[in-house]
């Protein structure tokens, strides 16, 4: 722990030179003071660490998606595989509620801790910006989804005024939801990397992540031998290409991670340089073959129905 600013040691040692005795003692409850990481925490009591300075913890920025529940399914009329041009967006509405004080996106301005506004994203795309009025209770926010099969992410997010997100662990709600075709509802399986959560960064080295999946029409077992229908565990690669990378036998065979009952684990990532790099996670048979929908169907005779199951994130490594 260091301080940012080297004013208070100037004024002491100023005093010592000219013969005084001049003495401070630093409070430690003291807020933009101190500076910290998120990977070490080391703020003092009652201090949280928010973009790399120590911060009163009763001032620290929340948001939290209220609406709709954690893994809540929509049903549609878009077919499992849609044929022809994309289909209409499903749009929806959500609540977002926390503690912050809104202001509008402005650079020139100082940044002041705890103002800011809340950017909502979909899938990683920006769908609204609440910059006015208030979000101690609830507020509605409109947001449009693409019209897919599978799981969807709405991330809310809390930003400074001059642009900066506070990165803050209570200044980022999300959801994840699933929409699902009507004409296999209950039937076609699905799988979802509910954490780590799309753009967390991680150190370069020494790197320990813990992944957690979700599922839809699947139940997780530990892995075994034989094939089980809706049953299975889930492969982990890191740096692949998908789909890609399921049809090259040395590729599906790189995996890093397997994840059955409970659908989490704890592992080393590979060391990395400063980058983007995916995070997969595949729905396997007990035997660890690929599950695919409909259940043991032959890719070599219907490729555009039989599909494997996976789904993707976009982690950050970066040097902390």
């Amino acid at each position: 722990m260091h301080q940012l600013s080297g004013t208070i040691a100037g004024i002491s040692l100023g005093a010592l030179l000219l013969g005084g005795c001049y003495t401070t003692d630093l409070d430690p409850g003291l807020g933009s003071v101190f500076a910290c990481t998120q990977v070490e925490a080391n703020c003092p009591s009652g201090l949280s660490c928010v973009n790399g300075v120590c911060e009163s913890s009763e001032g620290v920025p929340r948001v939290l998606v209220t609406n709709p529940e954690d893994e809540q399914r929509f049903v549609t009329a878009t077919p499992d595989i849609p044929i022809g041009p994309p289909p209409d967006p499903l749009t929806i509405e959500i609540r977002i509620q926390g503690e912050l004080d809104l202001v509008e996106f402005d650079p020139d301005q100082a940044h002041v801790f705890g103002e800011g506004h809340v950017v909502v994203t979909v899938d990683g795309a920006q769908q609204a910006i609440i910059d006015t009025g208030s979000i101690d209770n609830p507020t509605a926010v409109t947001i449009d989804i693409d019209n897919q099969a599978g799981p969807h992410r709405i991330t809310a997010q809390a930003v400074r005024n001059d642009g900066v997100p506070y990165d803050n662990p209570e200044s980022t709600g999300t959801r994840l939801i699933w929409i699902e075709s009507e004409a296999v509802e209950g039937l076609r399986p699905f799988v979802a990397i509910k954490s780590p959560w799309p753009g967390t960064t991680f150190p370069l080295d020494d790197a320990e992540i813990t992944v957690e999946l979700t599922t839809l029409n699947f139940e997780m077992i530990p892995p075994d031998q034989g094939s089980i229908e809706g049953k299975g565990h889930a492969h982990i690669y890191y740096d692949k290409a998908f789909p890609d990378c399921l049809g090259d036998m040395d590729c599906d065979a790189d995996y890093i991670a397997v994840v059955g009952a409970p659908p989490s684990s704890t592992f080393q990532l590979p060391d990395s340089g400063a980058r983007s790099v995916d995070l997969a996670a595949v729905l396997r048979e007990v035997g660890h073959d690929q599950y695919r929908f409909p259940y043991a169907c032959d890719p070599m005779i219907d490729l555009e129905v039989c599909k494997p199951i996976f789904d993707t994130v976009t982690l950050e490594r970066a040097d902390q």
